[in-house]
C-alpha cells in the first residue's frame, strides 16, 4: 500500500459528500482513496493494471463507488474494500455521470454512443449520437440535478463537435452547441438551465442560460483554455465558478461573465489540471486531478498546492 502522493497523472477526484474527509482519485494506474481530505492516500485499485477515466461516488450511499477499467465496471459496496465487475462492452470510456437523484441510473460515454444503466451498473444499454457523430468522444457528461433525465455530453474530436443534450434520460440526443471543442461541462445546482461549456481554445467559457437552447462565449480575462473535467460550480454560491487550464485556474465570482487566473503554487511548465472538484462542507476548498499529483486549494482558489507521494 502506497501513502501519500508521490507524482503520477491525477484524471478525476471525487469527494464523498457525507463525509467530505474521504476523498477518492483515478490516477494514471491507480485507484486512491484519501481520509484526511486530500493529503495523503492509499491504494484501492480493483486490478493490478488499467486506467479508469474517472472515479464515480454514489450521493446518496457514498460507500458505493465506481470506476472503469478495460471493457469493465468496477463497483464496490464498502468503500474500495472488494469490487464487484460488470461488463459494459466499451473499451474507450471516457466519462462518468450518476443520478444524483436515483443512482442506480448511470451513463457512461464511448465512441460514438452513450451508455446507460438503471440498474446500477450490472447492465448496460448503448444509445448512438446522431450523425456524423458516430465517431464522437464525449469527454465530459453533467446531468441535470433538479430534472435528471435531462444529461449534457461535451465532444472535442471529429467533424460534429460541441455539446449534445438528452431529455429522456439518455435514450436519444440532440446538438445544442456547434463546432465547439469542449471537454468540461457544469449545470448550476441552483438554476439548471444555466450550463456551462468549457472550450479548449482561447474562447473560454460557453454559457447558457435555457437550458442549451443558446450560448454566449465569454473569456473576459480568463488566461488559456478550459481542460478536461475542468469546470467546477461553487453549490453554495454558484455565482463562483472554476475553471481548469494549463498551469492555472481561472475564477469567475459572477457566473462565468469575467474570470481571473489564479497560479500559485501550480507547475506553469507541463501542468494540467485535469478536474477540479470542491469540498461539499467547505466551499473554500478545492482538490484537482494534476498531471504532476493532486492540487489542493484551502483559499479558494487562489494558491495551490501539489501532492505527489504515492502516485
Amino acid at each position: 500500500t502506497s501513502i501519500g502522493p508521490d507524482g503520477g497523472s491525477v484524471q478525476s477526484v471525487a469527494f464523498d459528500p457525507i463525509t467530505p474527509s474521504i476523498v477518492y482519485a483515478s490516477s494514471s494506474s491507480d485507484t486512491l482513496k484519501s481520509l484526511d481530505g486530500g493529503v495523503t492516500w492509499f491504494s484501492i485499485n480493483p486490478l493490478p493494471y488499467g486506467v479508469s477515466p474517472e472515479v464515480l461516488v454514489d450521493p446518496l450511499v457514498p460507500t458505493t463507488i465506481y470506476v472503469t477499467k478495460g471493457f469493465n465496471l468496477y463497483k464496490s459496496t464498502d468503500g474500495g474494500g472488494s469490487w464487484t465487475g460488470h461488463p459494459t462492452n466499451e473499451p474507450y470510456a471516457s466519462a462518468f455521470a450518476i443520478d444524483p437523484v436515483n443512482p442506480s441510473n448511470l451513463w457512461l460515454s464511448g465512441l460514438g454512443k452513450i451508455h446507460r444503466s438503471t440498474d446500477g451498473g450490472v447492465t448496460w444499454t448503448p444509445t448512438a449520437l446522431p450523425p456524423p457523430a458516430t465517431t464522437e468522444q464525449a469527454f465530459d457528461l453533467a446531468v441535470d440535478p433538479v430534472t435528471p433525465s435531462t444529461l449534457y455530453a461535451a465532444t472535442s474530436f471529429g467533424t460534429a463537435i460541441g455539446v449534445y443534450k438528452s431529455v429522456d434520460g439518455g435514450g436519444s440526443f440532440t446538438r445544442v452547441l456547434a463546432d465547439v471543442a469542449s471537454q468540461a461541462l457544469a449545470v448550476d445546482p441552483v438554476s439548471p438551465l444555466t450550463v456551462l461549456a468549457g472550450s479548449l481554445s482561447s474562447l473560454g467559457v460557453y454559457r447558457s442560460t435555457n437550458g442549451g437552447t443558446s450560448w454566449t462565449p465569454s473569456s473576459t480575462g480568463m488566461v488559456g483554455g478550459v481542460t478536461r473535467h475542468g469546470l467546477a460550480i461553487d453549490p453554495t454560491n454558484p455565482l463562483t465558478v472554476y475553471a481548469g487550464s494549463s498551469g492555472r485556474v481561472n475564477k469567475s465570482v459572477d457566473g462565468g461573465l469575467t474570470w481571473t487566473p489564479f497560479t500559485a503554487g501550480l507547475p506553469t511548465v507541463g501542468g494540467y489540471l485535469q478536474s477540479l472538484v470542491i469540498d461539499p462542507s467547505n466551499p473554500a476548498t478545492l482538490l484537482g486531478g494534476e498531471v504532476t499529483g493532486v492540487a489542493r486549494s484551502t483559499d479558494a482558489g487562489v494558491s495551490w498546492t501539489i501532492s505527489r507521494s504515492g502516485i
